[in-house]
């Protein structure tokens, strides 16, 4: 009986382990990031520092804030970009 709740215990404890295992955030491909405007990979470094507690400055959210709305006030289908293999 001891051996069996033994058992039981190091199953919980060792799938409670890998269950905590955090996804870290990717750094963009060059394709990736190609087919990005400027302002999308400002947001994607920015939400991957926030994930990271790193701090992001107040003036680098506001310069951020303000191009979003200008850019969501003039919204145009994106051409599509050639690419060089």
């Amino acid at each position: 009986m001891k051996i069996l709740f033994i058992i039981i215990l190091a199953l919980f404890s060792f799938g409670s382990a890998f269950a905590q295992k955090k996804i870290k955030s990717k750094k963009l491909t060059k394709i990736e990031s190609a087919d990005m405007t400027r302002e999308q990979k400002l947001v994607h470094e920015s939400q991957r520092k926030a994930k990271k507690n790193k701090p992001v400055s107040m003036q680098k959210k506001i310069r951020l804030e303000k191009k979003q709305i200008k850019k969501s006030k003039r919204t145009k289908a994106p051409k599509p970009k050639k690419r060089k293999n």
